[in-house]
């Protein structure tokens, strides 16, 4: 298992690219889902099969995952935080938990991880 991440589209698609560049699967929820793609019916079962981190601003629509299987969660509740803070933020919570494994079923709030 890798470190991989969804930037949900309520979050700057620039996130996913330096994430890319810093050589962690990346996708950007508009880019490889409809722009219209239902939280529950299209983007979770996604996620899920894909094994994917959720990185996202939109707490209440993914808050029913706290109670699922899943490889994490990691909230951003301060939406003016450039891309590369946030991007940054998730390389920092990276190098704390060391795996991706330790990640499974956490949900972690990324705005303590912002350093702008």
């Amino acid at each position: 298992m890798r470190w991989a991440f969804f930037i949900d589209a309520n979050l700057e698609p620039r996130t996913a690219e330096i994430l890319g560049k810093e050589g962690y699967r990346a996708e950007y929820s508009d880019y490889v889902l409809d722009e219209d793609a239902d939280d529950e019916v299209d983007i979770l079962p996604y996620v899920q099969q894909e094994e994917l981190i959720i990185v996202t601003a939109d707490i209440k629509n993914f808050a029913p995952l706290a109670d699922s299987r899943h490889e994490g969660l990691l909230l951003v509740n301060n939406q003016r935080a450039s891309a590369y803070a946030i991007a940054n933020a998730i390389l920092n919570i990276v190098d704390a938990y060391g795996s991706p494994t330790n990640m499974l079923g956490k949900v972690e709030t990324l705005d303590p991880w912002i350093q702008e």
